[in-house]
Formats: C-alpha cells, structure tokens, sequence
C-alpha cells in the first residue's frame, strides 16, 4: 500500500519526541497533511503502556514530566515523596494530549499509525520513501519532509553471550520488562541474575527483590561498573535534586565548555583555589551517598554489599547515575540480593559461568545493559550523507582526513580553553557498553539538522536531564530548520562547530560523550543556542534576575514560545 498523495511531513515514532514534534508542527502548519508511525502497540516509547510495570515511577518531578501547554496532574498518592509521579499517569497524560490537540478537524492520535515499523527509510529525488511492516502487510509512506523521533531507547543493545541459545531460561532486556511481568512473577521463575550497573538495572533488582526472588546482580568488572545512585530529596522551592540541577546557579559549578568561559570558570577550573572548591564539592556529595547507602556499617549486609560503592565525582561522571526512589532501598538490596563484579563467559542450561571460573544458577537473565543507536531502518550511505553514527570506513579518503583535521584542530582548541581536560580521564573501563567508540559521532548541526539535508531533522537524540524539556525545545528547533527559519551558519562554520562539541564531549565525559550528544552538563547553552541564537526566541526566559538564576527551569517557561514563533515567522498551511 503506497499513500495517494506525498505526506508534507512523516515521523517517525510516537513516543515524547514524535508527539511533540507533531504537536508544534501542526501548530505552526495546521493545514498540513502529516502521520506518525509507531513500531509498537500503543504511543508513549518508554512511557507506553506496554512497557510499565509495577513501581516503575518517573526520576523527575511532576512539573517536570510534561509539555508546555498541558501541566501533568496526578491524584493524591500518584507521587511520591520526591513528587515523581508513577509511570502510569504519565501514560495516561500522553493519551489525554494527543486527543485534545485538533488541527483542521483531527486530533493527533488520528494521525498515528500504530504497529508499523519503518525497516527502510531513503531520498528518492525530492521525496523520503519509507517502507514500514504493517500488521503482516508491507507499507509505503512518500513525505516531502520527514522527522526521525526514534528516541535513544527504542533499540536494546543487547551483549553477546555465548551460549544463549542453550541457557534455557527467559533472557529479557529492561525496554520488554514491563512486557514480560506477568510472566516474570511466576513461581517458576525464581532465582533471577540482573545484568548492568545503571538505574535500568537497579529499578529490576529492587522490583525482583520486593517480589519474592532470589536475585543476584551482576555488574561487568571491565565495564563503566557501579552507578551513582542517590535519594535526591529536595528542598525549599525544589521538588528532588532534578529540579535543583536545572536552575543556572548550580549548573554553574560544573564544568562546561559549550558557553562562553567567565571568570568563574576560570577560579573553578584554572586555579589552586578552584581545586580546593571541587574537592570540597565532591567530597560532600560522596558523602551523601556513603551516609544514604551505608555500604561499610549497614547491619545484616550480604557479602558484596561493599561493591555497590560507587567512585564517580560529580564533575566526572565515569558510571551511571540515577536517583534512589524507596526508602528501603538500600535496606533491600543489602539484605536480600547477592551482588558480583565479574564477566561473563558463556552461558549454558540455566547457568551463566564467569570469566574466573565461577558459576550462578538462574531461572532468567535480566538485562540492564542500555540502547544502540536507532537507526537500522538507514542505508550505510545514507548514515554517511546525513552525519549518523557510522564505521569510518565507509567515508571517502578525502571526507576522512577532513573530519580528523577538524576533530584534531577541535581538540587543542577544547584544551587551550579548559587545560584540566588534558588530564588523562582516571580509572577508564575496558568496554563502554552500550556506547560504541567504533563509530563515529554524530555530525548533525545542534545534533538535529544534517549539513547535506534540510528536509530531514531528527528529536530526542540529546541526552539532557529533563527530556520532556529537551524533545519540545528540539521539536520547535527542527520546525524550524525544516521551514528555513533556522539561522544557519556557512557550511564549514557547522562541520567547525560539530568537530569542536564532539571533541568536547569525548574529553569532558569519555565514558558517555563519545557520540557527541551528551548535554547533561551543557544544558542551558545548548538549549539557549536552539532558541535564542538560532532562532530569537526569549520567551522562555525568567522574569527577573535572581529568578533566572535561582528558580528552575521547567516545560512550563516555553509556553509562551509557540506565539512568540508565530509572531516572528508566521502561520503557513
């Protein structure tokens, strides 16, 4: 089945990324002809309904957990002490939303096709052809424009394990636990290994746990090891510690390259003084969680306990990071789950043996291991054309010695600014998981815009701290820069300032900065380069100054950046 007439504008994914940018869209071309194809059952990506499950809750608070125009509201008890609402509610929102938004008489859910996943996505000429499996039945999509809103979870990456077809138990990634829970809570399934170090894994250890399994948790000795996990309280005007994080004072203690350096940064990063700032800085927060998880003096603590204890400072995040959401947590997990730092060699029926010889008994093997870059549906031309992760390899001579001419320039550049950034990075892992050093980062414009290809953009590629925030600053961006409304630099002034981020980040966070779209440091400049520098939005912004510094930044502030938009650029069909 081919569509009759060539799409204004496809997307592809209906998770937060997809609905938002469908949203903007369509509220600066309310006329337009646009569709929505979603691989799975139901929209919502992460927050579908198909992928919840018991205690699975949000690690931001409520006000933090929606889009600009619609507040999330929960009932009494939908949150919890940190105000992070349960997953299900903000199902429930995103099924409200794409309802209540009509444009020329449908609404936005009448737009989704549901169960189709792209397997093929190509320029033929001026148009995008996507070819999608639909229900057993191959489909056609022509679209003048296309947004690729795929997300960073959409594909498990899954680890090679010899063997696994001879294991015999229910091996599951942490995107199909949801899927898989009623399942999972059988009486047959009763000792359980949990594989990774990050809050994915966790949240399964702790769920397991709570039910009734024995459980053991498996964390690589040569990979990223033992996340950061803390209960983020908040206090005074903020919620828990996310909302903390999003107000300039305090992202101002952080190391960040993608602004102009102040005289701050300087003290903070270049001096003596500055030096013993952080340690103090970093020594405090460690403290915090050493007091909150007790891994040396909790009473009744298993055997392995002590290898929870994470080493990552704030101002270099070499592991995962997360926030504790239960109180009885750490309690939980001492008393009940068996911890190991080993890697494994091979499974075989119902056993999973190690690297040193040892061997674990399991009904199933759950895998908090995280995601690959989304993009199978992608021709390794097409990757290459459009500035995706690729092999190298596949680039032309001259193409390559030009991007390692401007990574090299980037990265003296990157040094000259922060000389602490030279500083080999300590106690790197062997094996960065999910994070493939292979490939090439991305080389997208503000990792949404092709330099070869204005009529493609992608959303939800940037990992920021609240992504409710990022995807809808990212949609109004790429609406943008699909209009020409972007002011874009010269073709070699955005391959200069690709190298430069992407050298950046491989140095500030090697661990998790290799693709080069890492903004978890970086997230005021990054967001106020997509709307004031880029397009001259300064709705958002706080109304006085010591709100601007103090106050945290919410999806809230850009409601009023759709008008400000429409005022500046127009309403077109």
């Amino acid at each position: 089945m081919t569509s009759r007439d060539p799409l204004d504008l496809l997307i592809i994914g209906a998770g937060i990324s997809g609905i938002v940018a469908a949203r903007f869209y369509l509220d600066i071309h309310p006329e337009c002809n646009l569709a929505l194809l979603e691989r799975d059952a139901c929209i919502g990506g992460t927050w579908g309904w198909d992928r919840l499950y018991p205690g699975f809750k949000a690690q931001a608070s409520t006000r933090m957990c929606s889009f600009s125009d619609i507040p999330l509201s929960v009932p009494p008890g939908g949150a919890d002490d940190l105000d992070c609402p349960d997953s299900r509610h903000i199902a429930e929102y995103l099924d409200i939303y794409v309802d209540k938004h009509l444009y020329n008489g449908r609404s936005i859910r009448d737009r989704i096709h549901l169960d189709t996943s792209v397997t093929e996505l190509k320029k033929v000429g001026e148009l995008w052809r996507a070819k999608a499996s639909q229900k057993g039945s191959i489909v056609e999509f022509m679209a003048k424009k296309v947004i690729v809103a795929s997300g960073n979870t959409s594909v498990p990456n899954m680890p090679n394990l010899p063997g696994k077809d001879q294991f015999g138990g229910l091996i599951v990634h942490s995107m199909d636990y949801g899927r898989s829970w009623k399942t999972l809570s059988d009486s047959k399934f009763d000792k359980f290994a949990v594989l990774g170090g990050g809050k994915s894994a966790a949240d399964m250890v702790y769920q397991l746990a709570k039910a009734g399994k024995q459980v053991t948790w498996i964390i690589r000795k040569s990979g990223k090891g033992v996340g950061t996990l803390i209960y983020g309280k908040g206090v005074g005007q903020f919620k828990n510690l996310g909302e903390l994080a999003r107000t300039r004072a305090f992202s101002r203690l952080f190391l960040s390259g993608l602004r102009s350096k102040t005289w701050l940064d300087w003290v903070l990063w270049d001096t003596w003084a500055g030096q013993v700032f952080r340690n103090w800085f970093d020594g405090m927060a460690m403290e915090v969680s050493v007091k909150q998880a007790r891994w040396d003096d909790r009473k009744n603590a298993r055997e392995g306990f002590q290898l929870l204890k994470s080493q990552s400072k704030p101002n270099f995040l070499a592991g995962p990071a997360g926030m504790v959401q239960w109180d009885d947590f750490w309690d939980t997990i001492a008393t009940q789950v068996d911890v190991c730092r080993k890697d494994i060699d091979r499974l075989e029926s119902h056993k999973i043996f190690f690297t040193d010889g040892s061997e674990l008994e399991a009904d199933a093997l759950m895998c908090g291991t995280g995601f690959k870059m989304p993009y199978p549906f992608f021709t390794e031309a097409e990757l290459v054309r459009l500035g995706l992760p690729h092999n190298p390899n596949l680039e032309s001579p001259t193409e390559r010695e030009e991007w390692n001419r401007l990574e090299k320039e980037a990265e003296d550049q990157v040094i000259q600014q922060y000389p602490i950034l030279a500083q080999p990075y300590p106690n790197l892992p062997e094996h960065f998981g999910d994070i493939d050093t292979r490939l090439t980062p991305f080389r997208l414009h503000q990792v949404i815009g092709p330099i070869t290809d204005q009529s493609i953009a992608f959303v939800g590629v940037g990992t920021l701290s609240n992504m409710f925030e990022a995807v809808e600053v990212e949609a109004i961006w790429a609406t943008g820069f699909l209009d020409g409304t972007v002011k874009l630099p010269d073709v070699e002034t955005m391959k200069r300032e690709v190298a430069f981020r992407n050298a950046y980040m491989r140095l500030r966070v090697p661990t998790y900065g290799h693709p080069g779209h890492f903004f978890l440091f970086d997230a005021f400049p990054y967001i106020e380069g997509l709307l004031e520098r880029d397009l001259g939005l300064k709705s958002w912004h706080h109304k006085t100054l010591l709100e601007e510094w103090t106050s945290p930044y919410l999806p809230c502030d850009l409601k009023g950046v759709k008008d400000e938009y429409l005022e500046k650029y127009g309403k077109t069909a």
